[in-house]
């Protein structure tokens, strides 16, 4: 059997100067013996150089300056692993180093062998690190509103647990066991806190606060806990929620919550969620719902009242006519009864909508169609009304102008298109074009007016009223065809 031989020398070179580590081999009084090319390299000497020098030309501190062995008070504080420490280079660079130091006896004197490791990056990346967590800590103790850190691996952990029993549906699992919320709510512990959450919960310390969230959590908002559990069991990335907390002293608050949950389940147990104040706005929104209601009640009540206080203006012209001897004089009371029915027709379906401000125009148009129908019962009675209408809103300053402008045209068709009773039709469209704007037709088939029939020039109020309301109130514009009975156009902006 062949036995494995070795040059020592070789073996010491291999080990010690070829090392990819620098290494400096050193006295008990600190003269330096030898060192290898990556230590010269290190430090920017040369071997000669080192040769000739001691650990106190290359170590600062307090052990040079005292005069003791530092290699030997280095021992008195070792534990066999790795400690740091600082040499100066050439240069002058102070090098931030890890050291394993080895003593080595050998003919009765100990030498000590030293692996050194220059940590220059990794003390700038913990330097980094430590800056990172003064600015992160600044901007948790510091943020203008509360801020948690919460751990939720104990929760996440007992989730685990469930889905391997086969659990597919959380929601139909708490369904079923409506109980296991109020059981994990002790798993969310609260880590920490920042300032803000002191003062915001009425705390001396952040003592008080950190724990469980029982002292905290108000029992009625149960479901948003269910909610906020189910977004950790779907995986999703963020839960947001409005939810009520109650200070240390009871005082209930209403919270704008936002967690945003880590990745990877490790992070489960730093996980930040920040809380906004929202007590005084949710306050103010409830006044604020509560004058909108009194005043929807009270807008609802004075539209009721104008509907009713015009019935009753329309009922007295109504009596009025019934006394005229004049036939034309009680057409005239009938005009302006229709005007005020139309008008009242408004106030109506304003009472009745959701809306307080807008109506829909083509239920309105319809409701107006069939009331002058109503009243002109006699002459009206062999007429149909055909409607081709879009379900179109308009406000409250657009309906009354609309009403009176549809008014007289309809009433106008009833009263001279179709006399002695005889048979028609009244053809109403409603749409709003590309350009948003409305356009509304009526087009009769009665016996019509003559080709060179003026409508603007002429000396009836009716018509003054319908292009001077149509251009100065509509801001639209109105036209018309006499062929084949008469054909209105009315444009105007949505």
């Amino acid at each position: 059997m062949e036995i494995f031989s070795f040059n020592p020398r070789q073996l010491y070179l291999s080990l010690f100067s070829d090392s990819i580590m620098p290494i400096v081999l050193t006295d008990g009084n600190d003269k330096i013996m030898d060192v290898n090319r990556r230590f010269c390299s290190m430090l920017g000497y040369t071997r000669e150089e080192l040769l000739s020098m001691s650990l106190k030309d290359i170590v600062p501190g307090k052990t040079k300056k005292e005069g003791k062995s530092i290699i030997r008070s280095d021992l008195e504080t070792y534990r066999g692993e790795p400690f740091e420490a600082v040499d100066i280079a050439k240069d002058g660079r102070l090098i931030p180093v890890e050291i394993a130091v080895f003593e080595l006896k050998t003919e009765g004197e100990s030498l000590y062998f030293s692996i050194v490791n220059e940590i220059t990056e990794r003390k700038e990346n913990e330097r980094k690190l430590i800056e990172r967590e003064k600015q992160y800590r600044n901007v948790f103790e510091n943020a203008g509103i509360s801020i948690w850190e919460e751990d939720f691996s104990e929760l996440v952990e007992k989730l685990d647990e469930l889905k391997q029993t086969g659990i597919t549906d959380l929601r139909k699992y708490i369904k079923k066991h409506p109980d296991f919320v109020f059981e994990i709510i002790p798993l969310i512990k609260v880590r920490n806190i920042n300032r803000e959450t002191v003062k915001l919960l009425g705390a001396g310390t952040k003592k008080q606060v950190l724990g469980s969230l029982d002292k905290f959590f108000d029992r009625n908002q149960i479901n948003i806990i269910e909610e906020e559990v189910t977004a950790i069991w779907e995986g999703k990335s963020k839960f947001i929620s409005e939810i009520k907390y109650n200070t240390l002293k009871g005082t209930p608050l209403t919270l704008l919550m936002n967690i945003k949950f880590p990745a990877s389940k490790e992070d489960f147990k730093h996980v930040i969620v920040s809380f906004m104040d929202i007590t005084r706005l949710k306050e103010t929104e409830a006044s604020l719902t509560e004058a909108i209601e009194e005043k929807r009640v009270l807008l609802k009540e004075l539209y009721h009242r104008t509907k009713n206080n015009m019935q009753m203006i329309g009922s007295l012209l109504t009596l009025k006519a019934s006394y005229a001897e004049n036939e034309k004089i009680e057409e005239v009371f009938d005009d302006m009864k229709n005007r005020i029915q139309s008008m009242s027709l408004v106030h109506e379906k304003l009472y009745q909508s959701d809306s307080l401000y807008s109506i829909h125009l083509d239920e309105y148009i319809k409701d107006i169609a069939d009331s002058l129908k109503s009243s002109y019962a006699a002459a009206a009675g062999n007429v149909l009304i055909k409607s081709d209408m879009e379900e179109i809103t308009v406000s409250i300053e657009q309906a009354i102008p609309i009403g009176i402008i549809l008014n007289e045209l309809i009433a106008n068709a009833f009263k001279y298109a179709f006399p002695g009773g005889t048979e028609g039709k009244i053809e109403i469209s409603l749409h709003k074009d590309e350009r948003k704007e409305i356009q509304l037709k009526l087009k009769d088939n009665g016996i019509g007016v003559p080709k060179e029939t003026d409508f603007r020039n002429n000396d009836s109020m009716g018509m003054r009223l319908i292009f001077s309301i149509a251009e100065e109130q509509l801001k639209g514009s109105i036209k018309y065809s006499v062929n084949d009975g008469i054909c209105w156009e009315l444009i105007f902006p949505a």
